[in-house]
């Protein structure tokens, strides 16, 4: 992607937590249409990490952390469902907008809302690999 493209992105930067089939494809479609001037990330696999960073999908690695996640402007959370209430229910930096590749969602809006009452104001909006 150009400079130019980079600058006419709808988003600046998303964080990508998990670059497997399913986080991996949605990162790639969302770099192929000129949605996101960067993509960073990070997977617990180094395998797949590297893989992700060899192949294009993340632009650079990246932790998970308040100072790179107030710099994004989605995160994907593209890890197993397992994982993903403990995630929510932890938050994320006020004004985050959060999204997930999820199977199910009573679980995790569970986790979310509980988040919430702990004081997390970050905003999340279930998502769905078919959808």
């Amino acid at each position: 992607m150009s400079i130019k493209e980079r600058q006419n992105a709808l988003l600046d930067r998303v964080y990508l937590l998990g670059t497997g089939l399913i986080g991996g494809s949605l990162a790639l479609d969302i770099r192929e249409s000129g949605l996101v001037g960067e993509i960073v990330g990070d997977d617990a696999d180094r395998t797949a990490l590297q893989c992700a960073l060899d192949s294009g999908i993340l632009d650079r690695q990246a932790p998970m952390d308040a100072e790179t996640l107030a710099s994004c402007d989605l995160v994907i959370l593209a890890v197993p469902v397992v994982t993903l209430s403990a995630i929510l229910e932890k938050g994320f930096p006020p004004g985050t907008l959060v999204t997930d590749v999820g199977s199910v969602k009573g679980s995790l809006m569970e986790a979310y809302q509980r988040g919430r009452e702990r004081g997390a104001a970050f905003s999340y909006v279930p998502g769905h690999p078919i959808a």
